[in-house]
């Protein structure tokens, strides 16, 4: 071994920082626990006008820059594993577990209640038994907004300009621009317009399910082409490539007096093989392309260019069935599910 190289163990907190096991339980890291829970209990006894809150809030997040808001009840784990850019707006009562450290860029709104979390507890139940976890980092882009009520979870990266509707469990990496809010909407103004205080539905159980699709290329978005010459420089693009198809789903109604509102997506992979100039000419004069995301639709003339598919067929033709019924079988009582179909 060369001369003058040395091999050092990483403590506990460096092994948390870096997604490695790391041991919860070690004087260091309970240290930091002891630490940021006396702030805490601090901040969450003054309001957000107060000017000793500032003061602690800057204790606890160490940088937080001047424009940032931040309104108590606030909770995290270590607080200076948050990392915040100018004009981020976060509203009571959320929740960071940052162990690894949550990045958010400027002029991000987060909603009340949100929960946002790095742990990752291991899967073998002997070894939750130890205080042992790993910790993977969380990142939100610039100007997204985050519904009350999401729950962002461990190793998630969400795009710029993201709308997270309110109540989603987001699992999942979501590039830029993606809106699980559309869907969100679509359910929510149909229910509300039609269902909701129509007499006819009084007293009757009743879920509106929306949903949207969209196809995505290295973060680009992809929705329906506006004429031929577009069709053909979209699919040009994703020949013989990977891109990648997401629809966001949103159940909202009423059973036995409970109001419903459920929001989750569901993302496939979809490799093309290479397709010459004159089947992409050919494909497009068809017409087929015009009324659909990324300018083709895989159950139609499209699929002989289909080299495979890595998730749910029925996702990439417009609603992952199986994933709506477990979701549905998930807040629906057992006796009505099999209504749904």
């Amino acid at each position: 071994m060369p001369k003058n190289i040395y091999i050092m163990d990483m403590n506990e907190v460096d092994k948390m920082r870096s997604s490695q096991l790391a041991n919860t339980s070690s004087p260091e890291i309970q240290e930091r626990f002891k630490r940021a829970k006396k702030l805490l209990l601090k901040l969450n006894r003054m309001d957000g006008y107060d000017e000793e809150f500032r003061r602690v809030l800057e204790d606890l997040i160490p940088g937080i820059p001047a424009s940032v808001t931040i309104w108590p009840p606030f909770c995290c784990d270590h607080g200076d594993g948050i990392r915040l850019g100018e004009h981020v707006f976060i509203n009571s009562n959320c929740t960071f577990l940052d162990g690894g450290y949550i990045t958010i860029g400027a002029y991000t709104l987060v909603g009340p209640n949100v929960q946002i979390y790095t742990p990752q507890h291991p899967l073998d139940y002997l070894e939750r038994r130890v205080e042992q976890e790993y910790a993977y980092p969380v990142t939100i882009g610039e100007d997204c907004w985050i519904g009350g009520g999401a729950v962002i979870c461990p190793g998630v990266t969400i795009g710029d300009r993201c709308i997270i509707g309110a109540g989603s469990v987001v699992t999942k990496d979501i590039p830029s621009d993606v809106v699980m809010e559309l869907a969100h909407q679509k359910a929510l103004d149909v229910y509300e317009s039609k269902i909701k205080d129509n007499p006819a539905y009084q007293g009757e159980d009743c879920i509106v399910i929306g949903a949207d699709t969209i196809v995505s290329y290295r973060g680009e978005i992809l929705g329906k082409p506006a004429d031929n010459e577009e069709a053909f420089d979209m699919l040009s693009m994703l020949a013989d490539r990977t891109h990648q198809v997401y629809t966001g789903v949103t159940f909202a109604g009423c059973i036995r007096g409970q109001q419903i509102l459920h929001t989750f997506y569901e993302k496939t992979d979809v490799t093309f093989y290479p397709v010459t100039k004159e089947d992409l000419h050919a494909y497009v004069d068809s017409g087929d392309s015009l009324d659909k995301a990324g300018a083709y639709g895989i159950q139609g003339a499209f699929a002989i260019h289909v080299k495979g598919i890595e998730g749910d067929y029925n996702n990439v033709v417009g609603l992952p069935i199986a994933r709506l019924y477990h979701e549905l079988d998930s807040i629906l009582p057992k006796e009505k599910i099999h209504y749904a179909f």
